[in-house]
């Protein structure tokens, strides 16, 4: 089915836009949310409008991106969770969490998809999170994820401690002695020993022709 774009959709399109989209996708979510409409002999006499109101959407989208990034880069998420002895959590750290939690922080509409998670988080810990707000704005927190029942400061003071202890530890550990052969005087003692040894024979043989 053929639509036209009334305002960007990001990854699909920008509005002004004419594309052909699934059936589904147009009947089921672009057209019942007024983001698209058919494209029609009429509707097409509306795309230099379109895309000049879409234009200026963009830039104060990007704005406002912009702004959201200072207020909320380098901003601590403490997020409590169960967990076992060693530290295991009773399921995972999600995006959805992380998004709630920042914008229940923020005072901001943090959306999930914003979130970036490579892989699961499953431990307790801090880790540091980045956002994709918009292709071109991007932003980092801290998320300390601790157990329900400690204190986020008193979970991350044990942190530094252990991260401390373990440095400690590692310097002071001293590794076994090793005897180093030094190849070069070891030649040098082996050409002198030959040498007195081609020596004495010298004398030897000198004392032989005498007698």
């Amino acid at each position: 089915m053929k639509v036209l774009f009334l305002e960007d959709v990001e990854g699909v399109a920008h509005g002004g836009d004419v594309k052909e989209v699934k059936r589904g996708f147009a009947k089921n979510y672009l057209l019942p949310k007024n983001i698209a409409v058919i494209a029609t002999k009429t509707s097409l006499e509306r795309i230099p409008k379109l895309k000049v109101e879409a234009d200026k959407n963009r830039i104060q989208r990007l704005n406002d991106m912009k702004e959201l990034a200072s207020e909320i880069d380098g901003m601590r998420v403490n997020l409590p969770m169960r967990s076992g002895p060693t530290g295991k959590l009773y399921g995972s750290v999600t995006n959805n969490m992380i998004a709630s939690e920042l914008s229940s922080i923020s005072s901001k509409d943090i959306q999930r998809r914003m979130i970036i998670l490579p892989e699961s988080i499953r431990q307790l810990g801090l880790f540091e999170i980045s956002l994709n707000l918009i292709q071109e704005v991007q932003a980092n927190i801290s998320l300390l994820v601790h157990p329900e029942d400690v204190d986020p400061t008193e979970f991350e003071e044990s942190l530094s401690k252990n991260q401390d202890e373990s440095e400690t530890s590692t310097d002071t550990t001293e590794e076994p002695g090793e005897t180093t052969i030094d190849s070069d005087s070891d030649s040098e003692v082996i050409a002198s020993e030959d040498e007195q040894n081609t020596t004495e024979n010298d004398e030897n043989e000198e004392v032989v022709e005498e007698n």
